[in-house]
């Protein structure tokens, strides 16, 4: 997928597939992310407090969780017709204004840090 309308598109296209009766539905998709946000954030938590060790399998979890949070924001954004990237686009352009130009020492290639893949291997 080469752009975020096709994401966009090629979610909801897999909504109305396999969900027919609530692919269109906001408050479906709205509380479906709340509770991925949920599942993403309680892991997060149990790793912080140390009851869940941050390897190879919870690292995919924590990825997965985060997927779905991003499916159902496509599905949303493809329901009420908001082109997600144009939006970033200009939310960016609002928060430049409003907060001071872009860091002048951006971090180089993709993002990192403590939850960043333990062998640089997968999602993450």
């Amino acid at each position: 997928m080469d752009s975020v309308i096709g994401i966009q598109e090629q979610c909801l296209s897999d909504s109305e597939r396999w969900f027919p009766d609530v692919a269109h539905d906001l408050i479906h998709h709205a509380l479906s992310m709340a509770g991925e946000v949920g599942e993403f954030c309680n892991l997060l938590k149990k790793i912080e407090r140390g009851s869940l060790r941050h390897d190879n399998e919870s690292h995919l979890e924590l990825a997965m969780e985060l997927t779905d949070v991003f499916i159902y924001l496509m599905n949303i954004a493809a329901v009420m017709n908001i082109d997600i990237g144009e939006a970033y686009d200009y939310k960016r352009k609002v928060n430049i204004d409003r907060f001071g130009s872009a860091n002048p020492h951006p971090t180089p290639g993709r993002i990192s840090g403590p939850l960043q893949s333990t062998d640089g291997e997968g999602p993450g």
